[in-house]
């Protein structure tokens, strides 16, 4: 009976002494923060958000579509942050780099930092095939407090990546990089 007390308490021991998987985490946006110009006054402030994702890519690993349809996610890959926190920063750091007068919050905004203007984006889909990842969504420019009319647009492109999991989220700011300069024209 010892014995098999024994025995019974060492598969405990090593089953709780397992090994998990490693992960490896990635954020979106440049390495380098993209400073707007020294002493630059802000006469803009932008909203971005809120931003939308679909339900298959709500997850905190790497996912993409394959161009056959099927989705791959990828264990052991995880976002460093919500993948909608990661976008709503990576499009306000680059429309930020774009005019040195613009600043950006986040949504949802304080009442007392409301912006004159917001983009709301929804990420339809990433895709991905073995030489390229793409990205389509719709986005709009809100001005705040008016009855102005919206007109929604849509991004649907894509860029030349390699297959791995570093190509998917270097892919990915490059196609927000795009994106962040459409939004700019309509700003």
């Amino acid at each position: 009976m010892k014995t098999v007390l024994l025995l019974l308490l060492a598969c405990v021991v090593l089953s709780a002494c397992k090994s998990v998987a490693p992960k490896t985490f990635y954020l979106l946006g440049d390495s380098q923060w993209l400073a707007p110009a020294p002493d630059a006054a802000v006469d803009v402030l932008i909203g971005v958000g809120p931003i939308e994702l679909a339900g298959f890519l709500n997850r905190p690993q790497l996912v993409y579509q394959h161009k056959d349809g099927a989705i791959q996610v990828l264990t052991g890959h995880v976002w460093a942050e919500p993948l909608e926190k990661g976008v709503a920063r990576t499009l306000g750091m680059k429309l930020t780099a774009q005019a040195p007068a613009r600043a950006f919050v986040y949504f949802p905004w304080r009442q007392d930092s409301r912006p004159q203007k917001s983009v709301r984006v929804q990420i339809h889909n990433i895709f991905r095939d073995a030489e390229a990842v793409g990205l389509q969504a719709t986005w709009v420019v809100v001005t705040t407090g008016t009855d102005a009319e919206m007109t929604y647009h849509h991004f649907n492109k894509q860029v030349v990546a390699a297959s791995n999991s570093t190509g998917l989220v270097n892919g990915l700011n490059q196609l927000l990089a795009l994106l962040a300069e459409d939004v700019g024209k309509a700003l």
